[in-house]
């Protein structure tokens, strides 16, 4: 009463009712909006570990410039060759820059150690214990031709890669099972719940149209100008050298937060070389405009160039994402005689890391000692209690002391002379004496010959030295320089004694030693399972971390993980690249005071664009 007094008094009354009733309608539209949000369940982005660092309607990432100029060409070079356009059959070797052609479900943030924003998909919903996840398609999504994307072309994506595509795809898709309501909805289920990575998997896989293919014939074309939905299109293909995209003016995409400052070259040429050197004066002569130097001799001594004294060339590192790459010696622990323990403990005191880093990588590759590097997740004192939690059923199988800093010893450290000594003792401990200068393999009787398969080319000059160094111990260390199609056949075939493994953690680390470590892998012929592990204490760990819904809970894992593959020296450690080495035009340009790992075919730009 006093208020309506009040109100009529000073002649605002309608006023004040017209202002009420529109807090009301506002009111009951946000409550109905809630209340569908809560009745669909969908969410524009999703993370294992809660919190998204962006809202729903964001406007774009914060490491991309989003008033980038679009246009301009970039040109790169690869390593290598390529021989299909057709990414979702195996084998075949296609080319790499086809994934630009083609969008995912959703798009992982490069800020946030785990966070998937929609693309293709306008919303999700995911299962409280990761057994599935639905994906709602955007209904303006379009393919080039002007067709819709729909949950039919989800499901023939996934179902091509899981039964014919490369290896990758075949083993981690193996366990999960797709379905389909209606043409926006499409759901997921895994074969095991839990898994941290599960929703990022299947929302990252590059949706092709069914349509398309089957029309063109699915296994028939591979060297057809393939069809997406993506920010490229194809335009130029001459198999097996080149290949150039150019820009979707109209791409249905292009204003979506997930998209705002990125793809903004005009045109994506990709130049193959066979080899690296070849590529290496094309692109100082200016026919390349950016170079990925993944050699640490050539960064150091292979850019003397009027180019670069000039400013004309820039040279520039970044940090990586997560830990870095690191390389290996890998075991083939499937080898009779890479079952002895003392046998590899005694190739990994003969490498001569101090040598290798100082003489062959001018110093600009650090020791390489935890998988995990210098982070939080590396295990470098006595176990946690975390840790000890995960492998305390396994103890009885793993060496002694396990859990003690002392199962972390270097092997490589020390001096030249004594680390040949330690060799040689674990050698003759485990029955591998000297005749005649060579060393003998008790279980044949025969000269010791090692077999190295690979498909690194930095690590042939290491290799070279390290065959020298086991030579003085009486071992014949063999590289096979295959072809590559050969090489990768060998090694994919687990046909190798040793072979280059490397990877580069994630952040949030598990899938990748999942495929590598897993034992559930180890026996299948194609499998990225190269050395053939079959450790229960591993295996608990790769869960351990799949499982972890916190960083702090993933660090236990992590560094039990470190642990059991330090402590069964089931790798030569060699090298770890802790920075990226980019050079480029000055012409191109990219975002400045960006702390992530650089991306230079989406985040960067052609300064002369208009």
């Amino acid at each position: 009463m006093f208020g309506k007094a009040v109100a009529k008094a000073s002649g605002l009354s309608g006023l004040i009712c017209a202002s009420l009733l529109a807090v009301i309608a506002l009111i009951v539209i946000l409550l109905a909006k809630s209340a569908q949000a809560e009745e669909t369940g969908f969410a524009h982005g999703f993370s294992p570990l809660g919190k998204l660092a962006y809202q729903a309607g964001f406007d774009h990432f914060g490491y991309v410039n989003p008033g980038a100029p679009k246009g301009g060409m970039m040109r790169y070079a690869r390593n290598g060759h390529f021989d299909s356009t057709n990414t979702l059959h195996y084998p075949g070797t296609t080319a790499t820059d086809l994934k630009l052609i083609y969008d995912t479900l959703v798009v992982q943030s490069a800020d946030e150690p785990a966070s998937y924003y929609g693309l293709l998909a306008d919303g999700m919903k995911v299962a409280g214990d990761l057994s599935s996840v639905t994906f709602r398609l955007n209904p303006k999504a379009r393919w080039h031709d002007g067709k819709p994307v729909t949950s039919a072309d989800v499901a023939f994506t996934f179902k091509a890669l899981k039964e014919q595509g490369a290896p990758f795809y075949r083993q981690v898709l193996r366990n999960i099972a797709v379905s389909v309501e209606g043409e926006r909805i499409v759901t997921f289920t895994a074969g095991h719940p839990g898994d941290r990575e599960f929703v990022g998997l299947v929302g990252t896989l590059p949706i092709h149209p069914k349509h398309f293919w089957d029309e063109a014939g699915f296994e028939d074309v591979s060297k057809a100008v393939p069809l997406g939905s993506g920010p490229y299109r194809v335009v130029e293909v001459d198999i097996p050298k080149r290949i150039a995209l150019e820009r979707v003016e109209d791409y249905w995409g292009a204003g979506l937060g997930v998209n705002r400052g990125r793809w903004n070259f005009g045109r994506i040429v990709t130049e193959y070389y066979r080899d690296d050197a070849v590529a290496l004066q094309a692109f100082l002569k200016g026919d390349l405009d950016i170079r990925v130097e993944t050699d640490a001799k050539t960064w150091d001594s292979g850019y003397d160039n009027g180019a670069v004294a000039s400013g004309d060339i820039v040279r520039s590192s970044f940090p990586p994402d997560g830990m870095g790459r690191f390389e290996t010696l890998a075991f083939n622990l499937r080898r009779p005689l890479f079952q002895d323990i003392r046998v590899r403990e005694a190739f990994i005191a003969a490498f001569d890391r101090s040598w290798a880093l100082e003489n062959l990588f001018a110093g600009l590759y650090a020791p390489l000692r935890s998988v995990y590097g210098d982070s939080a997740l590396a295990a470098n004192a006595a176990a946690s209690q975390g840790e000890r939690e995960i492998l305390k059923p396994y103890l009885a199988g793993l060496p002694g002391g396990v859990l003690r800093a002392s199962a972390l010893e270097d092997l490589q450290a020390g001096d030249r002379r004594g680390r040949m000594a330690r060799a040689d003792a674990l050698l003759r401990e485990a029955g591998f004496v000297v005749r005649g200068g060579r060393r003998i393999d008790p279980s044949t009787g025969k000269p010791l010959e090692i077999e190295v398969t690979h498909l690194t080319p930095a690590a042939d000059r290491v290799l070279s030295g390290y065959a020298q160094t086991l030579d003085k111990l009486g071992i014949r260390l063999v590289v096979r320089n295959l072809d590559p199609v050969t090489t990768r056949r060998r090694m994919l075939e687990h046909d190798f004694d040793m072979t280059v493994l490397g990877w580069s953690p994630s952040p949030m680390p598990g899938r990748a030693e999942s495929l590598l470590w897993g034992s559930a892998l180890a026996d299948q012929p194609g499998s990225y399972a190269l050395p053939g592990a079959k450790d229960p204490a591993l295996n608990a760990a790769i869960e351990a971390m799949l499982a972890a819904r916190s960083y702090d809970g993933l660090i236990p894992a992590a560094k039990a993980f470190d642990r059991i593959l330090r402590a069964r020296r089931y790798v030569v450690p060699m090298w770890r690249a802790d920075r990226i080495w980019i050079a480029y035009s000055k012409r191109i340009a990219h975002p400045a005071g960006i702390d992530v790992e650089p991306s230079f075919k989406d985040r960067w730009w052609f300064a002369g664009a208009e």
